[in-house]
């Protein structure tokens, strides 16, 4: 499990900080946001995975929890930044820009 740590962190750390200074006319950082966050879930759930796998009983719940709120997090961020990309998409294609 300490594979997973520091980068893993320091990613999901990173990915935070990019959503908070996201601007809703940043239409490119949004799509780039968006990608970053996809690829962040998939390897959080494969870590939650690999926790469940290794760890079937309730020894060790708080890290599974925080792991899915983490995952929830991302899951957020991913949507969030996916309606700024397709929000500009439809404007630039609106002549809106």
């Amino acid at each position: 499990m300490e594979e997973l740590m520091l980068d893993d962190i320091e990613e999901f750390e990173r990915l935070l900080e990019d959503f908070k200074t996201l601007q809703d006319t940043d239409y490119h950082g949004a799509y780039e946001l968006h990608k970053r966050a996809l690829g962040l879930y998939d390897r959080w759930s494969e870590i939650l995975f690999n926790i469940r796998k290794v760890d079937s009983s309730k020894k060790n719940a708080y890290i599974k929890d925080r792991v899915k709120h983490i995952l929830e997090i991302i899951d957020n961020v991913y949507i969030s930044s996916r309606v700024v990309f397709v929000k500009g998409k439809g404007d630039l294609n609106n002549g809106r820009y």
